[in-house]
C-alpha cells in the first residue's frame, strides 16, 4: 500500500469517525430533549391534576389559582388557595405520579405567606435525598400559598431511561475504538515493512562491496602467472581477509543483536581503568581508520575512572560511538573523548562535529533499524544497528544514554554509569 493510499485511507476514516460521532451525538439530544418534553408535559398535568384534587377537598377550585409555573427544568410551583395537608398533598403526588410512570425521586415544599412551612424529600428508590437542599428552591411570589415540586436528579434519571441510546453509543464507541486500534495495527504494520525494506536495502549495499572485493581478487588469483608476482598475490590476498574480516563483524554485530533481544546477554564485570579502555579503544580507530592522530582529543578528567564493567562491551560502546562519528563527519573529522566525575557516577562524552541531528530525530535514534533520513542517498553505510545496540549495553550496565545535538555542527553522547 502506498502513501498516498495510506493518507487517503487515513483521511476517509478519520471522516467517517467523525461524522458517525456528530450523527449519534445528534441523535442522542434529541431523543434527550423529546425525553424531558414528555416529561415535563407529564409533570405538568400531574400536578394540575393534583392541584384540582386538592381544590375539591377544600371546596376553593378555580382555574387561576390551580396553575403550575415551572421556574427551572427541575422545579414547579402550584399556586392553591387554602393550606393542604402534607401526608394529603404527599399521598396525591404519589398516586399521580405512579399513574403516569414518573417514578423519580423528587423534594416537595409548602408556602404559606412566603414562609417555608413543610419541606420532604421522598424517594421511590429508597435513595438518601439531602433534605437541606429544599430551603435553597427559589421563592414564587406569585401567591401567598403554593407548593412547589423539586427533581434533584431529572438528567441522570432521563438518561437512564434511554438504555436502547446508550447501549447503541456503546456499541458506536466500541466501533471507533476498534477500528481506531485497526488503522494504528495497518500504520504500524506498514512502518514495519518500510523499517524492513531500508534493512534489507541496506544489507545489500553493505555486503556488496565486500563481495564484491572478494570475487574479483579470487578470479585474479585463479590466475596461474599470480605466482610470479609475490606483491600482488600477497595484495589480493590482503583484500579477500580485510573484506572477509569486515562481512563477519557485520553478521556478528546482528547476531549480537538478536541475543540481547533475546535477553541472553551476559555481562562479565570486573574492576577497569575507564580511561586505558578510552586509550586502547582510540588507537584502534586510529590504526583501522588510518588517521591522524590530531583527528582524536582526549580529556580525561575523572580522578577516580574505575569502574565495575564487562570490558568487551565497554569496548564495543565506545568504537560503535566512535564509528558513529566518523561516519557522520563527512568533511572534517574531529572527535573529542572526555570524561568527569558525577554524583556515584562516572560521565563519558563523545563529541563530534560532524552533520548533527535534527530536533525531531533524537528521540528516535536509539530504535532498531533506525537511520536518520538521507533520501536515496547510501553515503553512509549501516543498518541502523549501531546506536540501538550502544543504548541496550549502556542499559544492561544499569547506566542512561543522552544525546545533544545540533544540525550542521555535530552530536555529543552522553554516557552515565553508576559506580555503586
Amino acid at each position: 500500500m502506498g502513501r498516498n493510499s495510506i493518507r487517503l485511507l487515513i483521511f476517509l476514516a478519520a471522516v467517517s469517525i467523525i461524522g458517525i460521532t456528530v450523527t449519534q451525538i445528534y441523535w442522542v439530544k434529541k431523543a434527550f430533549d423529546l425525553k424531558e418534553t414528555q416529561f415535563n408535559v407529564n409533570v405538568n398535568l400531574g400536578l394540575k391534576t393534583v392541584a384540582d384534587s386538592v381544590a375539591k377537598i377544600n371546596h376553593s377550585y378555580s382555574d387561576t389559582l390551580n396553575e403550575v409555573n415551572q421556574l427551572s427544568s427541575n422545579y414547579f410551583v402550584v399556586n392553591i388557595s387554602q393550606s393542604v395537608a402534607p401526608a394529603t398533598l404527599e399521598r396525591l403526588l404519589k398516586k399521580e405520579f405512579i399513574k403516569r410512570g414518573l417514578l423519580f425521586n423528587f423534594g416537595v415544599v409548602i408556602y404559606t405567606d412566603d414562609k417555608l412551612i413543610y419541606g420532604k424529600c421522598i424517594a421511590f428508590n429508597n435513595a438518601s435525598m439531602d433534605t437541606l437542599a429544599l430551603h435553597s428552591l427559589p421563592d414564587w411570589k406569585g401567591n401567598r400559598i403554593y407548593f412547589g415540586i423539586f427533581f434533584p436528579g431529572k438528567g441522570s434519571d432521563l438518561a437512564g431511561q434511554m438504555s436502547i441510546w446508550i447501549f447503541s453509543s456503546t456499541i458506536l464507541l466500541v466501533v471507533i475504538v476498534f477500528f481506531s486500534y485497526t488503522l494504528f495495527v495497518i500504520l504500524r504494520q506498514k512502518k514495519l515493512s518500510e523499517i524492513q525494506r531500508d534493512f534489507v536495502n541496506n544489507m545489500t549495499h553493505e555486503f556488496q562491496t565486500p563481495i564484491s572485493s572478494i570475487l574479483l581478487s579470487s578470479q585474479v588469483l585463479q590466475d596461474p602467472d599470480i605466482v610470479h608476482s609475490p606483491q600482488r598475490l600477497k595484495q589480493y590476498a590482503t583484500l579477500i581477509n580485510a573484506e572477509t574480516n569486515k562481512l563477519s563483524n557485520q553478521v556478528k554485530r546482528i547476531l549480537e543483536m538478536s541475543t540481547m533481544e533475546s535477553n541472553l546477554i551476559r555481562l562479565d564485570k570486573e574492576l577497569l581503568d575507564v580511561h586505558e579502555i578510552i586509550t586502547e579503544v582510540r588507537n584502534k580507530s586510529l590504526e583501522s581508520h588510518q588517521l591522524n592522530g590530531s583527528a582524536f582529543q582526549l580529556r580525561l578528567q575523572a580522578e577516580h575512572p574505575m569502574l565495575r564493567a564487562d570490558k568487551i562491551h565497554l569496548e564495543n560502546i565506545l568504537s560503535n560511538l566512535i564509528e558513529n562519528a566518523i561516519k557522520y563527519s563527512p568533511e572534517h573529522l574531529e572527535i573529542t573523548i572526555s570524561t568527569r566525575e558525577e554524583r556515584n557516577g562516572l560521565l563519558i562524552i563523545v563529541s563530534d562535529k560532524g552533520m548533527g541531528i535534527d530536533e525531531q530525530e533524537k528521540k528516535k535514534i536509539f530504535n532498531k533499524f533506525y537511520r536518520v533520513p538521507q533520501g536515496n542517498r547510501h553515503d553512509v553505510k549501516g543498518f541502523g544497528l549501531g546506536l540501538n545496540y550502544v543504548s541496550l549495553l549502556v542499559k544492561a550496565h544499569n547506566g542512561i544514554i543522552d544525546v545533544n545535538s545540533t544540525l550542521g555542527k555535530g552530536s555529543e553522547f552522553i554516557l552515565f554509569f553508576p559506580k555503586n
